[in-house]
């Protein structure tokens, strides 16, 4: 038989393995949510943005958005440096031009996306980042401006620094539109510009001119004040 003193341990084990089999029960429950709180920590930590992924329990950092202006700023330094403005304006004039606005949305991929463009064989012969003012956006999107979604658009539009390009290339305006996909990221193919990063309709990563005559229109609108 047990003494009280034996019986009093046995009684404190079960208890200890009662509060442990509760505890293990709980920490199994919510693993996922544990393991996404420390996820988010350390990535706060690091100087870096938390997102949830498509599971529970799955996720990843990625840059934050001042890591990645610096990295914008990096690679129109480069370009710059590469290629003046002044040179290649008079070298190639007579070919085909088309204008390209990475959107808001899409800056954070704008390294993945100037990629995509010189793999193309499109050649980059300006551009520039700039926050969007109301006016030159009323103007740019005139055709759109009686639309109740306009407003909406305009505050996404100045949301954020855009970055403004001048491509050219032979059949560029018809071969970029190829390139970007269809307005609706939603039913671009996955290998199309807003397929890859746009989200759909409105929030769909860059703009491509829809014509030669809209290129025309649209580079003498950004450009303007770049060519001396």
């Amino acid at each position: 038989m047990l003494n009280n003193k034996d019986q009093t341990l046995v009684e404190y084990v079960s208890i200890i393995a009662i509060i442990s089999t509760v505890i293990i029960g709980m920490l199994f429950f919510w693993k996922n949510e544990f393991v996404e709180q420390i996820t988010g920590l350390s990535c706060g930590l690091s100087g870096q943005e938390y997102h949830d992924g498509v599971r529970r329990g799955k996720c990843y950092c990625e840059e934050n958005l001042g890591l990645m202006k610096n990295k914008q700023d990096l690679i129109i330094n480069n370009f710059k440096t590469k290629y003046g403005w002044k040179e290649v304006w008079m070298k190639t004039k007579n070919k085909e031009r088309t204008l390209a606005i990475v959107k808001p949305d899409g800056m954070v991929y704008l390294d993945e996306i100037i990629e995509a463009i010189y793999n193309e064989g499109f050649t980059i012969k300006d551009f520039y980042l700039k926050y969007l003012d109301k006016e030159i956006l009323k103007e740019h999107y005139a055709h759109l401006i009686d639309k109740p979604f306009f407003p909406e658009l305009v505050d996404y539009m100045t949301s954020d620094k855009v970055a403004i390009l001048l491509l050219e290339g032979d059949n560029i305006v018809e071969r970029f539109r190829k390139l970007i996909g269809p307005t609706d990221s939603k039913i671009a193919g996955s290998e199309t510009l807003r397929g890859k990063y746009g989200t759909d309709k409105s929030i769909n990563a860059i703009h491509g001119s829809s014509s030669k005559e809209e290129a025309v229109i649209e580079i003498e609108r950004f450009f303007k004040d770049r060519r001396n």
